[in-house]
């Protein structure tokens, strides 16, 4: 509600000044802090994104329909990317019968899957979790030198 000299009581006047000292306070934070907060909340708003999507993904070569949240993120090229990690590149091209060459992982670039492959050596991860590691903590280099 509002008076007659426009001041605001009630819950929204509540949710406006805390929104507002949560603002002056999020200013008061260093830059790159600004910038990492702001990245972890992209990234769990696209986890939850993908969570949904997920429900939806029908049946498909890889998995069954509604896939868990892994297995969906995994449909595309962190399969290839995971695949490197544990068994390399292919010495030879796969070809089909006539002799053209089929999908493979030296369409990807070698170096992600070598830092995933390192980090699974020095902590026992799994490839998966190195390559997510690797991936969250690229993105966020990236943020802070775009910012910067």
């Amino acid at each position: 509600m509002s008076t007659e000299t426009g001041d605001r009581t009630g819950p929204r006047a509540s949710v406006s000044a805390a929104a507002t000292r949560a603002a002056g306070a999020l200013q008061r934070w260093p830059w790159w802090l600004q910038v990492g907060v702001l990245y972890a909340v992209s990234r769990l708003v696209s986890a939850c994104i993908f969570m949904a999507a997920a429900l939806h993904q029908g049946p498909n070569p890889w998995f069954p329909s509604k896939p868990d949240y892994w297995n969906f993120i995994n449909i595309w090229d962190a399969r290839w990317y995971g695949r490197i990690v544990t068994e390399g590149y292919p010495s030879v091209l796969p070809t089909d019968d006539a002799g053209n060459v089929q999908e493979n992982a030296w369409a990807f670039y070698p170096l992600f899957p070598a830092l995933a492959r390192a980090l699974s050596g020095l902590t026992g991860l799994n490839p998966a979790a190195s390559l997510t590691i690797i991936a969250m903590v690229s993105g966020l280099a990236a943020a802070l030198a775009v910012y910067s």
